[in-house]
């Protein structure tokens, strides 16, 4: 019985993927169709965690919304994307904005976490931190 729970939750926790959809741009999905060519995806802090499939030339903003703690601006690693506006986001109270632009086929990781001045002072307060993490992958133009 355990191996059947533990099997039925793994199945759910893989394969988890977002397509780059018109139609619902912030919804987790593990379809497998293929997303329209040039239309922008939108990500929001529900997004963590998911993995989105975009074509090259394709757009993806970010907008982080804080209550207490403010996020940082969204950042990108890898070659796959690149960040074409930023805005907002800590130290201020303004929601952490960035649009990146897929460029060139394979994979990126864009990140983010939260934040509070009182984790800078002498002494800091002690409050959790939260991290946010998309995958993008990027394949070659839409034909």
């Amino acid at each position: 019985m355990i191996a059947v729970v533990w099997a039925a939750c793994t199945v759910a926790a893989c394969g988890t993927e977002r397509q780059a959809s018109a139609s619902q741009p912030a919804k987790s999905t593990a379809s497998t169709a293929a997303p329209r060519a040039r239309t922008p995806v939108s990500l929001t802090a529900v997004s963590n965690g998911t993995t989105v499939r975009l074509f090259r030339g394709q757009s993806v903003s970010v907008v982080l919304r804080g209550t207490a703690l403010s996020w940082h601006v969204p950042a990108a690693t890898g070659k796959a994307v690149r960040r074409t506006s930023a805005s907002g986001g800590y130290p201020g109270h303004q929601p952490a904005r960035a649009t990146f632009l897929a460029t060139w086929p394979g994979r990126a990781v864009l990140s983010s976490f939260d934040d509070i001045a009182c984790l800078h002072a002498r002494p800091s307060c002690a409050v959790a931190q939260r991290s946010w993490r998309v995958v993008v992958f990027v394949t070659g133009p839409h034909s």
